[in-house]
């Protein structure tokens, strides 16, 4: 069971919680029992990706997870508001946000910069968005892919990117539904892709289909992160004038999403004038884009 949850992907890790979680001795009662959908489904996310040595491993973390999202549940008071309510988060399983495999809880009140130390060995790769991760950790918001590792550089699903953004900005709607193709009902991103479509933040790709597992390009993150902005009626403060060499690259539904974000220095280009709009989003640039939001908000 352990080398079974090891090698289980982000979608596969819920039938195994769901047959083996008695067996593995895990309390569902409790804490646990007390926790809302979707951070249960959160703490079943988190044990995927996390190179478990034993039974003892798988116990240990499933505590740890319940505990981490029991408080913040305690501490709502600090939570911001927003126009749904909800969460969602970022675990760490491969290519996964923690919600990436990537689970969340809501941020609370100072914003201004992390509240835990950083424990990440990995981060000097991507030491510009070390301060980003630092804090949404702290809040529960994003997990690693180990407990050191972070792997800032690795891309991110679009369901990663998605339910991630809607924990950490209390979106999720328990009462959403969508009917994207590649959607199961019972997948742990099917709350998040909901209220996302719930909310006008997502809209598929075109062919019916919501593009689960597809890793999301920059210019996708930015017009979520874009809409997010304005469904809980946050203007996007910024009156520079950005351009970018390779402007006539992105798709002409995610210009004004990149413009604003950018004069807002919520987004960045790539270097040497680029933006790169259909290049691969990192785990790192996910993080630093949400904490930007969130510290813009105040």
């Amino acid at each position: 069971v352990v080398e079974a949850m090891n090698e289980a992907k982000p979608d596969e890790i819920q039938a195994i919680f769901d047959k083996e979680a008695v067996g593995l001795g895990l309390d569902l009662t409790g804490a646990y029992a007390d926790l809302s959908d979707v951070d249960q489904q959160a703490v079943v996310a988190g044990l995927c990706g996390n190179n478990f040595q034993s039974v003892g491993d798988v116990v240990e973390r499933f505590r740890a997870l319940v505990e981490e999202l029991d408080d913040s549940q305690q501490t709502g008071a600090q939570r911001p508001s927003s126009s749904t309510g909800g969460s969602s988060s970022w675990s760490g399983g491969s290519g996964s946000t923690s919600v990436d495999n990537d689970y969340y809880d809501q941020v609370t009140g100072d914003q201004t910069g992390p509240s835990a130390p950083q424990s990440f060995t990995d981060m000097d790769t991507a030491a510009w968005a070390a301060e980003a991760v630092s804090y949404l950790h702290g809040k529960g918001i994003v997990n690693g892919k180990t407990e050191t590792e972070f792997a800032p550089n690795d891309a991110i699903t679009r369901e990663e990117f998605l339910a991630i953004l809607v924990r950490a900005f209390s979106l999720s709607d328990a009462e959403a539904t969508c009917d994207f193709s590649d959607v199961a009902s019972d997948a742990w991103y099917y709350e998040a892709v909901a209220s996302g479509a719930s909310a006008g933040i997502v809209t598929g790709d075109g062919t019916g289909a919501f593009g689960v597992g597809a890793p999301i390009t920059r210019q996708d993150m930015a017009v979520m992160v874009y809409r997010t902005a304005a469904v809980r009626g946050q203007e996007i403060a910024g009156d520079a004038q950005v351009s970018f060499t390779d402007e006539a690259e992105i798709a002409s539904y995610a210009q004004e999403a990149v413009s604003a974000l950018t004069s807002a220095g919520i987004l960045n280009g790539v270097g040497e004038g680029r933006f790169a709009p259909s290049d691969t989003a990192t785990r790192a640039m996910a993080a630093k884009m949400i904490y930007e939001l969130m510290v813009q908000a105040g």
